[in-house]
């Protein structure tokens, strides 16, 4: 009994020895990395924009008067409805006692949308002329919007006609639009030394509505195809921009030349090719030399 129970024992250390033997060894960590998360220098598309602001407007809109006096009688449109150019929108009583008329149709006098109506069923309307009167509505094209912007005198002169914007709201924080500059009036306010530009963006789905805010880019130049990196990944030590390049699971302090910055990237100009890993957390506190793991490796 004896002899058997040490053969057993015997048996087991023998098995757990070789079971420890046949599992491979984890790779560890070098002995004081620091974990780095890597971007590799990609091509992409870089605009130095000139910013502004303004409201959305219509790009078209014209106000509807009765051209003879008479009493709202008839909405044959709706707000919100599409309008044909010469289209009947809306029929007046011009009945006077003792004195009977047919009705007086009003017509739109473009194709858009009606927007707005300024008098009700049973108000009295008057044609503008020879005092101003109430419109009777308003109808506006929407498949084209604008904005009106205001811009400082050094930077209107930097403007052209047909110069490309980039057009943001808040309804759509995911989507950017594009429009083009369309009008620059020739003067500047001398109160507040200010230009006023129009951007016209078209809108097909008519999402863009007139009274939203938006945030515009003037693009005075744009760039194709070049090298980009992360803003974040750039540090200024001495005076110098630097990236952190990994070699060899060591960094390599790169000096950079910098061309535009559009937004959260920067076009390299010199100093990185495409495909090189860079380091993009952490930048501040980074030297070259230092031992480094690829976070997710």
């Amino acid at each position: 009994m004896r002899l058997g129970l040490v053969t057993l024992l015997c048996l087991t250390c023998l098995s757990m020895s070789c079971s420890n033997e046949q599992q491979p060894a984890q790779a560890a960590e070098p002995a004081g990395a620091i974990e780095v998360e890597v971007y590799k220098v990609d091509e992409g598309t870089v605009r130095e924009c000139l910013n502004c602001d303004g409201d959305i407007e219509a790009a078209r809109e014209v106000l509807v008067y009765a051209s003879v006096p008479g009493k709202l009688h008839t909405k044959i449109r709706q707000i919100g409805e599409d309008v044909k150019k010469d289209e009947i929108v809306v029929l007046l009583d011009r009945d006077e006692p003792a004195l009977k008329f047919s009705y007086a149709e009003v017509k739109a006098p473009i194709r858009g949308t009606i927007t707005r109506y300024f008098v009700e069923i049973g108000d009295e309307v008057l044609p503008p002329q020879p005092m101003p009167q109430k419109p009777i509505m308003s109808i506006a094209d929407l498949d084209t919007v604008k904005v009106r912007a205001l811009l400082n005198e050094r930077e209107i002169v930097l403007i052209r006609r047909g110069m490309k914007a980039t057009i943001e709201v808040d309804a759509f924080p995911d989507t950017v639009f594009l429009g083009r500059v369309t009008r620059i009036y020739p003067a500047v306010d001398a109160m507040t030394r200010k230009g006023e530009i129009e951007i016209e963006i078209p809108n097909p789905g008519r999402v863009l509505r007139p009274g939203m805010f938006a945030t515009c880019g003037l693009i005075l130049r744009e760039k194709d195809n070049v090298p980009v990196i992360p803003a974040k990944a750039v540090v200024h030590r001495e005076g110098k921009a630097v990236a952190f390049k990994v070699v060899s699971g060591r960094l390599v302090e790169q000096p950079v030349r910098l061309g535009i910055r559009d937004r959260d990237v920067f076009e390299v100009i010199d100093g990185l090719r495409l495909g090189d890993p860079i380091v993009c957390n952490h930048i501040a506190g980074l030297i070259d030399g230092a031992r480094v793991v690829v976070s997710g490796k």
